[in-house]
């Protein structure tokens, strides 16, 4: 047949490729000489693996579609060390802005943080060029919030969470202590008897979950709260169980009981309280005499103060919750209302100091927080029915 007639090769995809090479230059961009050196030698080895599957394939590199054959190039180039050296400055976010109550564009150099942080982990070196990095993240928002006039502490929870991850890990200490936790995780991981090798990825971060986790093809990627950073290698191991699918139960309760201890507690408030320091305005200024007042009748005054907030929006399907990971009570706006009588207010904060108070207990394998101890002094309320009979008879929502 006339090579001329012959149907031309279809082109080949490598799939994940594009993928795996903006993780590569996200640690690349990271600028210190670890993250550079560790980031060069996995492009060396995904060359390495890629060059024999076309050996073994009989794959010609110029049949690559147009995306593989660049990702292809930028490896070879990047596994070389041939073009210009990644800049050693910290990042900078470009295109961050105040929308929606929040900020967008903060998602990108947070990623470049996380990445930075597993590189560094994975390959030693100093956390010294990250920690310039966050600390000129953390004086953009500032800079953003003040010019916009808005308190950090009004940033939608997103936000709000994002930026007080940020300020922890700029205080002395607390970003060698994240290193460390992604590397004892990574021992955990790797002391792992399973079937499939799939490589697990760890995210710690300040989330109201305790941990949640994604399933790819390739990787399974966990996000941790930030409270788990100093969990001792049972809880590391447990958590690494979890998210590689395993249904111990052993497993859960270890991490479960680790989410109330007094160290996963301390982490989390002190994330908390880092961003919340600010003038209370008039609103907050009220729930906060209403804590100190019902703080000294119901519990001698030696409640201790957690942070105290409204709700963003007018939620009337939730009227307050306590948030034990945050030590944050969060009463809705919708109560701010002249049409809702001040009993009813004092009661929906009443009873989340109470969750405060009482803690949760486990029992069957589940969580209770609605005891018989708590519903025995939730009744001790002196305008209890008159405030029951109140919601039930004009508000649908609920108090958690």
């Amino acid at each position: 047949m006339n090579p001329r007639n012959q149907p031309p090769q279809p082109k080949v995809r490598l799939t994940g490729l594009t993928a795996l090479i903006r993780r590569l230059r996200s640690q690349l961009e990271g600028g210190t000489p670890h993250q550079v050196r560790w980031a060069r030698a996995q492009a060396g080895r995904l060359l390495a693996q890629i060059e024999q599957k076309f050996s073994s394939q009989g794959i010609d590199p110029a049949n690559l579609t147009p995306a593989s054959a660049r990702a292809y190039q930028e490896l070879k180039i990047y596994q070389a060390g041939e073009p210009e050296k990644p800049s050693n400055k910290p990042w900078k976010a470009q295109k961050l802005r105040f929308s929606g109550g929040g900020i967008a564009g903060l998602t990108g150099p947070i990623d470049q943080i996380q990445a930075a942080l597993a590189g560094v982990s994975a390959a030693g070196g100093e956390t010294g060029q990250i920690l310039i990095g966050i600390s000129h993240l953390v004086a953009e928002v500032d800079a953003l919030c003040q010019a916009a006039g808005v308190k950090v502490h009004e940033l939608n929870p997103p936000s709000w969470r994002a930026y007080a991850w940020l300020l922890y890990l700029s205080e002395a200490g607390s970003l060698e202590r994240h290193r460390s936790a992604l590397e004892r995780f990574r021992r955990a991981e790797e002391s792992l008897k399973r079937r499939n090798k799939i490589r697990i990825q760890a995210i710690f971060c300040n989330q109201t979950a305790i941990y949640r986790y994604r399933v790819h093809p390739k990787e399974i990627i966990v996000q941790i709260s930030e409270g788990f950073i100093d969990a001792p290698p049972d809880v590391m191991r447990s958590l690494a169980m979890i998210a590689s699918g395993s249904r111990s139960r052993a497993a859960r309760r270890l991490v479960w009981a680790y989410s109330i201890s007094s160290q996963y507690l301390s982490i989390s408030r002190l994330l908390a309280g880092t961003a919340s320091i600010r003038d209370l305005d008039g609103e907050e200024k009220r729930l906060e005499e209403m804590f100190t007042r019902l703080n000294a009748v119901y519990f001698r005054g030696e409640l201790p103060r957690p942070r105290l907030t409204w709700s963003t929006r007018s939620n009337r399907r939730v009227l307050g919750t306590y948030a034990p990971a945050s030590d944050t009570i969060m009463l809705s706006r919708g109560l701010l209302s002249p049409e809702i009588p001040g009993y009813v207010v004092e009661f929906v904060l009443y009873h989340e100091m109470l969750h405060k108070a009482l803690g949760t207990t486990l029992s069957g394998g589940k969580r209770r927080s609605h005891t018989t101890e708590f519903n025995r002094l939730e009744e001790q309320f002196p305008d209890f029915s008159r405030a029951q009979a109140w919601l039930i008879g004009n508000c649908r929502g609920r108090i958690e």
